[in-house]
């Protein structure tokens, strides 16, 4: 009599008889471990426009070209561009814009000064290095452009993902729903680790507390049945009820 299967024709059986559930739109805040349902694109350049990746002074390079510690220049404040764009309609050659870490960077500008490259006086700045143009400055699209694929279809969602969809817009990602999973141990020897052991021959259930780690790190919600004696009846019954989810884990001998 054949008493066992192999796994790798257990693992088949399974998946040929694996129903796919309907995938659901989830809020990017709720839908981390998730297995995305579909790839999900950028609608926009990040960043959306030049930006400033230091605190500084946003220059023209032509200004400071040859700025040293012997030789500083000196350039008049103008004013300020903040991370949310004030400002940044003033900007003109031949001055200096204080910037913080993220402010947008206009054309007429090209490159930023990081602090430390400068002595600041109330209406002035003393230029002590020279840079090039583009230096600190994080381009348009630098990140992901227009079109870029930032989640792929089959994948588990991560923190970075939801990070990325966040700042582009994307508030909700389709995803397949989280298998519900049933968990049963048989065996007349199992006793809950809780209880004390009734006989000197009796096994702790350490299997269904396994399973039921198992199936938390892989994002499933998991009910546990309880410990089913060695009874076909009761056996029967209680497979009954696990059956309410969508898959059932049995482990017994």
């Amino acid at each position: 009599m054949k008493v066992g299967v192999s796994y790798n024709f257990a693992f088949s059986l399974i998946q040929d008889n694996v129903v796919v559930q309907e995938p659901i739109f989830m809020d990017i805040k709720n839908c981390l471990g998730f297995v995305a349902a579909e790839d999900v694109f950028a609608d926009e350049d990040f960043p959306f426009c030049d930006i400033s990746s230091r605190d500084g002074f946003a220059v023209s390079s032509r200004d400071v070209i040859f700025a040293a510690i012997s030789n500083p220049i000196k350039l008049c404040i103008r004013g300020s561009v903040f991370a949310d764009g004030q400002g940044a309609s003033e900007i003109k050659e031949g001055f200096a814009y204080q910037v913080m870490t993220g402010a947008p960077v206009m054309s007429v500008v090209d490159c930023v000064l990081p602090i430390e490259y400068v002595d600041v006086f109330d209406d002035y700045i003393l230029v002590k290095r020279s840079v090039n143009s583009g230096d600190y400055i994080k381009k348009r699209g630098i990140d992901f452009h227009k079109g870029d694929r930032i989640v792929k279809k089959g994948c588990r969602i991560r923190p970075v993902d939801i990070g990325i969809c966040a700042a582009l817009g994307v508030s909700s990602v389709k995803v397949f729903p989280a298998p519900r999973i049933s968990i049963i141990s048989t065996g007349d020897e199992l006793f809950d680790p809780s209880c004390e052991r009734k006989s000197v021959y009796a096994s702790r259930d350490s299997n269904s507390y396994l399973l039921a780690a198992q199936s938390a790190e892989c994002g499933c919600p998991a009910s546990y049945f309880g410990i089913v004696s060695d009874d076909k009846e009761k056996l029967e019954e209680i497979i009954v009820k696990g059956l309410c989810n969508d898959v059932l884990l049995i482990s017994g001998g």
